[in-house]
């Protein structure tokens, strides 16, 4: 008999996987090391994400939901530019806020650069 996922858990390898990736690098990053940073064996961590690439997609995800939190209640009562600071402000925040994964997409394009060692 299969077993429910626990969200939960999946939040806390997602967790483990930004930490991970931050201190690696993506390229270098390796799904043993989430594992355990994340407190799972490798077998657990499979099933709830397949490839590093699908946890690189879920945090990508994260970024995308807040922004639409963010961003939907904005623009849905636009009238004018005076909305645009507002607008401004809510993507710098969540640009600040998931820093790290912003740095994933260039790495996972396959230059091989970690573009914060620069």
């Amino acid at each position: 008999m299969s077993r429910t996922p626990d969200p939960n858990r999946a939040t806390d390898i997602l967790q483990a996987a930004r930490k991970v990736f931050l201190q690696q690098g993506y390229v270098d990053a390796r799904m043993t090391d989430i594992a355990e940073a994340a407190g799972v064996a490798a077998g657990t961590l499979y099933r709830y994400f397949e490839s590093k690439e699908m946890l690189a997609q879920a945090l990508s995800e994260q970024l995308f939901d807040r922004l639409t939190h963010d961003l939907v209640p904005l623009l849905s009562t636009a009238t004018g530019p005076d909305v645009l600071p507002q607008i401004l402000a809510a993507v710098l925040s969540a640009a600040d806020d998931y820093r790290d994964i912003l740095t994933i997409a260039p790495m996972r394009l396959g230059n091989g650069r970690d573009p914060v060692a620069r």
